[in-house]
């Protein structure tokens, strides 16, 4: 009986020692209330933003993490709180709204056919641990097409690298996609 009671206890003990550390879950978010807006629409067509294709070592719902350029790494329990693609269409989406540029946006087909349609691809969206130094990086490419003919007016690509100041991910999230956000304010103000 003492065995049995020794065999259970050791069986919780180690079961207590091998548990799971909590999934935690991250999303893409910055504020507009730097952004510029005009009071009335500044080109008078329609946008439709598609998601944006995605390479395939990002297009998985566990965040990656580098340490050189070869080698891709998965966290374990740290997760996108949805596809990367999706919350990336869904901030180009909300920016181009506030800012007034389209006389409509929109994230889906609606009614009509848009006149213009944003589509791009995401090379990168991971974190890059280089030593000490962590830093936030993301690699895009856009493309404004027109809708009837196909035909492409207008190309951006960056790739960018953020340095983050502290290795707890919530606070660096944040700065990394607030800097990838003045990043793209200051694009605007030079086009």
């Amino acid at each position: 009986m003492k065995a049995l009671v020794a065999a259970v206890l050791l069986a919780l003990l180690l079961t207590g020692c091998s548990s799971a550390p909590d999934r935690k879950y991250y999303g893409l978010a910055y504020s507009l209330a730097e952004s510029q807006t005009y009071p009335t629409p500044r080109y008078p067509v329609t946008l439709r933003v598609q998601e944006p294709d995605v390479r395939l070592a990002y297009d998985r719902p566990q965040i990656v993490y580098r340490y050189d350029p070869y080698n891709f790494r998965y966290y374990h329990y740290r997760f996108w709180v949805a596809k990367p693609q999706s919350m990336v269409a869904e901030l180009v989406f909300q920016h181009l709204k506030h800012m007034n540029l389209f006389k409509d946006v929109s994230l889906t087909y609606t009614a009509g056919i848009p006149d213009y349609e944003l589509a791009g691809q995401i090379d990168a969206l991971e974190e890059y641990d280089s030593g000490d130094t962590w830093y936030a990086h993301l690699s895009m490419s856009f493309r404004l097409v027109r809708f009837d003919d196909r035909q492409v007016i207008f190309t951006w690509r960056f790739d960018e690298k953020k340095e983050v100041f502290t290795k707890d991910p919530r606070p660096r999230g944040a700065r990394a996609v607030r800097a990838f956000g003045q990043a793209d304010a200051a694009h605007d103000a030079r086009h």
